[in-house]
């Protein structure tokens, strides 16, 4: 998809007389209006006299230009102006975009060339998201309970770029994290992605019948980055590169797990993991509000080199396709589904589902292999849409299968179903609120209840 920056400044004047009595068109009614990709009456291409834009209260004005694929003075098409419109809802930054035409006839000037030609006026509608919030996550799901504190801002110094950071209590050990994104990497359509943490947790490993069979406290260091380009609409690929640091204890680990842990040889070694990957996919999702359309199928493989314990390399490959479908009275459907192939020996470092973004009405971390493959799917329909606050009721069913066989990997493990609640705001980005209760129908520990922050996915 073609990039273009246009250069415009924020409050600057139109560049002909023309543009300004368009203006004035604009004011006593006379235009014609684009809602999003509506036909403009005359169709065909038309010029772009003037662009302005309204709604603006912290974001600059020039991430409105760097989302266009025209500037002032260019040459568009209907789709173009579509195209564009599509592209500020993805930013996820504005709870509505419209754009407004005014169709006006403009004396070109310059040289011997003063024939008449068709212009337009833009104006865009922006009604913007609250971007800079603290981000509170208190849920349960299985047996553990989750507490998470930070403050992130989607829209940093209102220039697009995401800062943020975390608490992270879950199953009683801390956890800190701290991320940056820069969503137009140099201006261009690239994505930069910076990471560093330090986490620890408790893990507890069953088989498949639900027995436990060991347990230990996991803390990790973690620094990873990654890029990702937009070669067109539909196509993007991406490198990235992490480091772990990964240590074991009984820290926090009661007597009959720890029995358990010993009966199978004892603590893990600890493992340092170097992983270098390439991503590529295909389709987009498209945002409207709160609502998603799309279809998006994503590709990773990475190579991951270990110094300690007994395996030095290890591949891993994971295909994820999300899939979303509107539907009559703002409902979505939704489907995400993930097969996972690796030959990485380290259980801690395997495949795993379950509990809170998983395979609900189960405990964290419930199911782990080599192999695995994950589905969630949703329906979710809205009681209450207003412009501050939407209750959306769900009914969802989650299945996983996880084997350390590939040939075996169709094979289901476990099956859920249930219904929820989501509660969110159009107005604040990334503010739901959600509760799940889920029913075991094969192979699961429930029912559940689980309650949380954030869509599964």
């Amino acid at each position: 998809m073609r990039w273009k920056k246009t250069g415009m400044l924020k409050g600057r004047a139109p560049r002909s007389v023309a543009a300004v009595c368009a203006l004035v068109c604009l004011a006593f009614g006379g235009k014609a209006q684009a809602q999003g990709g509506e036909e403009v009456p005359s169709g065909g291409e038309y010029r772009v006299d003037a662009i302005v834009v309204e709604g603006l209260l912290r974001t600059r004005r020039s991430v409105i230009e760097q989302e266009l694929l025209f500037g002032e003075g260019d040459r568009i098409n209907q789709a173009q102006l579509d195209e564009s419109v599509q592209r500020l809802r993805n930013t996820g930054l504005f709870r509505a975009v419209s754009v407004d035409v005014v169709d006006t006839t403009v004396a070109a000037v310059g040289g011997v060339n003063t024939h008449m030609e068709p212009g337009r006026l833009l104006r865009v509608r922006v009604d913007e998201r609250w971007t800079l919030l603290p981000n509170f996550r208190f849920g349960r799901g299985g047996n553990d309970v989750e507490l998470m504190v930070g403050l992130q801002d989607a829209n940093l110094f209102g220039s697009y770029l995401q800062l943020g950071g975390s608490f992270h209590r879950l199953a009683g050990v801390n956890s800190y994290s701290l991320w940056f994104r820069d969503p137009r990497f140099l201006t261009r359509r690239q994505a930069l992605f910076v990471e560093g943490s330090l986490g620890n947790r408790v893990d507890a490993v069953f088989d498949l019948e639900g027995n436990l069979t060991g347990g230990y406290s996991l803390s990790r260091r973690y620094f990873g980055s990654s890029m990702e380009r937009e070669w067109r609409r539909w196509l993007k690929t991406g490198a990235y590169l992490s480091f772990s640091d990964d240590r074991f204890s009984y820290s926090r680990i009661g007597a009959a797990r720890r029995d358990a842990q010993e009966a199978r040889g004892g603590l893990p070694e600890a493992m340092r993991t170097l992983t270098l990957g390439v991503s590529t996919s295909f389709g987009r999702l498209d945002r409207d509000s709160y609502l998603r359309d799309g279809t998006l199928l994503t590709l990773r493989f990475n190579q991951s080199f270990h110094f300690g314990g007994e395996q030095g390399r290890s591949n891993r490959f994971e295909a994820s396709l999300l899939k979303f479908w509107t539907l009559p009275w703002r409902s979505n459907v939704g489907v995400r589904a993930i097969l996972g192939f690796s030959d990485v020996e380290a259980e801690h470092l395997q495949f795993s589902a379950g509990g809170l973004s998983g395979l609900r009405g189960t405990v964290n971390m419930r199911y782990r292999g080599q192999n695995y493959w994950l589905l969630n799917a949703e329906y979710r329909i809205p009681s209450l849409d207003h412009r501050w606050l939407v209750l959306q009721h769900v009914a969802f069913v989650d299945a996983v299968g996880v084997t350390p066989y590939p040939d075996q990997v169709f094979g289901a493990t476990a099956l859920t179903s249930g219904i929820g609640v989501r509660l969110l705001s159009p107005k604040i980005y990334g503010l739901i609120v959600r509760v799940d209760y889920a029913f075991p129908v094969a192979g699961a520990d429930g029912p559940g209840l689980s309650f949380g922050a954030g869509q599964v996915f």
